[in-house]
């Protein structure tokens, strides 16, 4: 029977394990707070119904409240940004925040586009706890030290449009 992936081609890690920070219960997600974060990585991929997402993964680098630095500060968090005309908001969010300019269409060329843009990125977010399969997760709230508003990009509920409010940065 072939290795795991078939060969240890192009395998890059050999660090070996300290079981004994594993717990099997899994890990504790940060305290509720505004967090300052990086963009780690995003994959862009297909909903379960085919419609295009960018999932993030976001390192919390900074926090003002002690708690939050002090158990919150380089956990991660992760985030799907569907990019339909209902579940875009969250895209749009970001893009506000941070000044990033929204994809046009669905099309993969400008998923993509949009993708490449956000990794590296960092901006401001609140994070909440919510229950998944019976235990506290970490979750985005909203991107941003306030959630953004429909006054304040120009948008209405039921149409787009409005410019970014403020720059994000890139490192």
């Amino acid at each position: 029977m072939p290795a795991y992936g078939g060969s240890n081609v192009g395998w890059k890690h050999s660090a070996k394990f300290d079981w004994g920070k594993v717990s099997v219960e899994g890990g504790t997600p940060p305290p509720v707070g505004i967090y300052e974060a990086e963009c780690v990585g995003v994959e862009v991929k297909l909903t379960q119904k085919g419609d295009p997402m960018i999932s993030v993964k976001w390192k919390l680098t900074g926090a003002e409240e002690p708690e939050c630095r002090e158990e919150g500060v380089g956990k991660m968090i992760f985030d799907n940004l569907v990019m339909t005309q209902e579940g875009a908001f969250k895209a749009k969010q970001l893009a506000v925040v941070t000044g990033l300019e929204l994809p046009e269409s669905q099309a993969p060329d400008d998923v993509n586009a949009f993708a490449d843009k956000i990794t590296g990125m960092e901006c401001s977010m609140m994070i909440r706890h919510r229950n998944y399969e019976g235990k506290p997760r970490g979750d985005i709230l909203h991107y941003g030290a306030e959630p953004p508003t429909d006054e304040t990009n120009g948008a209405s509920k039921s149409k787009g449009g409005g410019k970014p409010a403020a720059a994000g940065r890139r490192r």
